[in-house]
Parts: structure tokens; C-alpha cells; sequence
């Protein structure tokens, strides 16, 4: 008797903690919570079903009173949750994947204690077990309630609403199938069909999570690498701009002292000191108010990114070269992305090839019956490769060309590669007519 008032006690408080449980996962998710107060006569109730299929969970002679108790204490357990908290759907979701982990974990236990122990108490073991997990959940989220930086209402947003249906109904197969295995069938062909039929769904169900996993990992990486180019492209965008504001103050100090440096070369002629006139006229004209080193190619944004990547060059013992036009309405965006990459990997390419004079980095752009082209050609190493990268930090490099040929399919162009001699050659063609039109479009 005193083991059927201890078990009567387990299931009551692990009823109690799995609406409470249940509750605090589905705050850390939505942020709110009603109080127990309009739902404390079902509480009660729980808490009378519960020690009723405790006291009598061991008995032989009521096991459909216990059957009918289990299964009104399920139904009230789903209708506190959802009588608390506003989003009905996410609510009932949350409790139908917590109770059927938590069976899941109750079947595993006896399964694996039923190898070991042959008793009618091995039930009673698995609510322990139960019961101990229930309080380390308590625990856990009570630490994540008290701290600040919570992040689950954002990661639960990320994740697809086909994804939450394959894992709830995997867990329900899951919990199915270790029922089975763990329960006491009269019919061992039944039992089987069953084992067969389930494992039969899950092996689908999984390849379907993996297939989904495996998607959302190619698309985290892809937009984190998108993420790191388009913040590269903009530091660069920023060192562009401080240079002409330094260029700016340089003229604006200049243009102050104009007049005193005319003075001064006035009085050296008066003067006779037409040496001195001289070196002083040489001493200003060679102060640098602009960069030696500029391009004209018809849009201003090739200009910033020919003039930044010319300095990179530059420290890798190359210079680009530019011969012809860029069309001014051509996308900015894109013609970023097929310059910066472009240019960033001929500029690597000089880098290692370790040649005493200075390489060179051909540029040549034109439009043709309305059509774009720029191409790109320069030097490379021996027995290199374009289609790997030669950095170190692979994970960040070598998608170079993937960002250029997925910038002009976007254009709905056309991307050319040519290595042959030693000169690596990339040529881009898109049409000005469709730009144009997506343009006429955006305003």
C-alpha cells in the first residue's frame, strides 16, 4: 500500500511538472504567459487523475480505470496549455512534442531496464527517471528565463513549418515504436507489422530532415558569405570617400594659402631670385591635392573601385589598366560584384607570381549594340588553377566566380573564362536594354 501512495505522489507532481514545463518553454518562445489562476480547478483536477492512475498504475484488477485516467490526464494537461497562452497553435504544438519526447524517454528506460530486471516494477522506475529529467528541464529553463540574451523566439522563426510537421510526427512514430518494443503484446505478428510499418514511415521522414538540414546549411553559408562581400564592398566604399574628403581638405588648405604663395613668388621675381621663384613654384606644384593615379571610365562607380583596387595592385607589384567605357546606368550592385571579385582575384594572381617588374591587369570595357562587355586578363602563376582557391582561409575565398557568373545569369548574361599562356582572361557581356528596363521598373 505505502508503494501505491508513493507512486500516487510521483504522478501527480510530474503531471504538475509537465504543465509547468511545458508553460516555461512556451514563454522562452513567445515571451508571455497567462496566470495559473483561471485554469487552477483544472490543475486540481490533473492533480486527482494523475494520483488516481498512480495508486492503481500496479493493480490488476482496474486496468481500464487506469487507461481512462492516463487519458484524461493527456487531455487536460493540452487544454491548460491551451487555455494559457494566445497562440493556440504554437501551444499545442510545444506540449504535443514535450509529452512525446518524454514518453519516448520513459519507453527507452524500460526497454533498456527490462535487459537487465524482470519486474512489474520497471514502470515505476522509468516515471522516476521521468521525474528527475522533468526537474533538470525546471532547472534549465529557469536559468534561461532570468538571463537577457534570449534567442529562442528568433531561432523558433527561423525554423520552416514543414520542419516542426516532420519532427512532430517523427516523434510520434519514434514514441510508437518504443511502445511497442517495451509493451507486452499477446499477437507478436501484430507487434511486428506495427515496428515494420512505423520504421517503414520514419526512414522518409529523416531523409526528408536531412534534406532540409542540409538546405538550410548551403543557404546559411551562402548568405554569411554574401554578408561578408557586401560588407568588404562597403569598408572599401568608406576608405573610397575618406580619401576624397582628405583630397578635399588638401585642396580647401591649398586654395588658403593660394594668395600667400602668389605673394611670396611675386617678391622673389621683384626681387631678382628667379632660382629661388623657381624652386619655391616646384616646392608647390608637387604637393600631392589630388591622386596621381586616376580612371575615366563613364560610370563613377567602376571609377571608386578601379582607383581603390589600383592601390592593391600596386602593393602586389601590378597596376590596372582600363581602355574603353562603362555604361553610367549599368546596375550598381552587380557591376560591384563582378569588379570587386574580378579584380580581387587577378590581384591575388600577380601576388604570387613573384616576377621583378611590374605586372599589368588589362581592363578593357566597350559597349556594343547595346550590349556590355568588360574583360578582364592577367598574369598567372604556373600549373594554378581558377577554379580553387590559393588562400588560406578557404571557408571565406574561392566563390570569386560564383558571385560573378550569379550576378550576370541576373543580368541574363554571359560570362566567358580563357586560361591559356599564362594570362588568365575573364569576359562579361550583358544586355544595357534589360538593365535599363528593370531600372525603368524600380522607379
Amino acid at each position: 500500500m505505502m508503494i501505491n501512495y508513493a507512486f500516487c505522489v510521483i504522478f501527480i507532481v510530474l503531471a504538475l511538472l509537465y504543465v509547468i514545463n511545458i508553460n516555461r518553454v512556451i514563454f522562452l518562445v513567445e515571451g508571455r504567459c497567462s496566470s495559473y489562476k483561471r485554469v487552477l480547478p483544472l490543475m486540481v483536477s490533473l492533480a486527482a487523475a494523475s494520483g488516481v492512475c498512480g495508486f492503481f498504475r500496479f493493480a490488476d484488477n482496474v486496468p481500464v480505470t487506469v487507461s481512462l485516467f492516463t487519458l484524461l490526464s493527456y487531455i487536460l494537461i493540452f487544454l491548460i496549455v491551451f487555455l494559457m497562452h494566445e497562440n493556440k497553435r504554437g501551444a499545442l504544438y510545444v506540449t504535443a512534442v514535450y509529452m512525446c519526447i518524454d514518453s519516448i524517454m520513459q519507453s527507452m528506460c524500460e526497454i533498456f531496464l527490462d535487459f537487465f530486471w524482470t519486474s512489474d516494477m520497471i514502470c515505476g522506475v522509468s516515471k522516476l527517471v521521468s521525474l528527475v529529467l522533468n526537474l533538470l528541464v525546471l532547472l534549465i529553463t529557469f536559468q534561461h528565463i532570468r538571463k537577457k540574451d534570449n534567442v529562442l523566439p528568433f531561432t523558433a522563426k527561423l525554423i520552416p513549418t514543414k520542419v516542426h510537421g516532420l519532427v512532430l510526427s517523427m516523434l510520434m512514430l519514434l514514441g510508437e515504436m518504443c511502445g511497442c518494443f517495451q509493451s507486452k503484446f499477446s499477437n507478436e505478428t501484430l507487434q511486428n507489422n506495427i515496428i515494420l510499418i512505423s520504421t517503414l514511415i520514419i526512414i522518409p521522414v529523416l531523409f526528408m530532415m536531412i534534406a532540409y538540414l542540409i538546405k538550410s546549411c548551403i543557404s546559411k553559408q551562402y548568405y554569411e558569405l554574401m554578408s561578408d562581400i557586401m560588407e568588404k564592398n562597403v569598408s572599401e566604399q568608406v576608405s573610397y570617400y575618406k580619401k576624397i574628403d582628405a583630397m578635399n581638405n588638401d585642396m580647401k588648405k591649398f586654395r588658403h594659402d593660394f594668395k600667400n604663395h602668389l605673394n611670396c613668388i611675386n617678391m622673389l621675381i621683384d626681387s631678382g631670385n628667379y632660382a629661388k621663384a623657381s624652386q619655391y613654384i616646384q616646392d608647390v606644384t608637387n604637393q600631392e591635392i589630388i591622386s596621381s593615379k586616376t580612371y575615366s571610365t563613364g560610370n563613377y562607380i567602376a571609377n571608386s573601385i578601379l582607383d581603390n583596387k589600383n592601390e592593391n595592385a600596386l602593393a602586389n607589384n601590378a597596376e590596372i589598366v582600363f581602355n574603353g567605357a562603362i555604361d553610367s546606368n549599368a546596375p550598381l550592385s552587380k557591376l560591384s560584384t563582378i569588379l570587386f571579385n574580378a579584380l580581387d582575384n587577378a590581384i591575388e594572381a600577380c601576388g604570387r607570381m613573384n616576377s621583378s617588374e611590374k605586372l599589368t591587369i588589362d581592363v578593357k570595357c566597350a559597349v556594343n549594340r547595346n550590349i556590355q562587355i568588360i574583360s578582364i586578363s592577367n598574369p598567372m602563376p604556373e600549373k594554378s588553377r581558377f577554379d580553387r582557391t590559393s588562400k588560406s582561409d578557404k571557408k571565406n575565398h574561392g566563390f570569386g566566380l560564383i558571385n560573378i557568373r550569379r550576378a550576370v545569369n541576373d543580368l541574363g548574361g554571359q560570362m566567358k573564362i580563357d586560361a591559356e599562356n599564362g594570362v588568365f582572361s575573364l569576359t562579361v557581356e550583358y544586355p544595357l536594354s534589360a538593365v535599363q528596363e528593370k531600372q525603368a521598373v524600380l522607379t
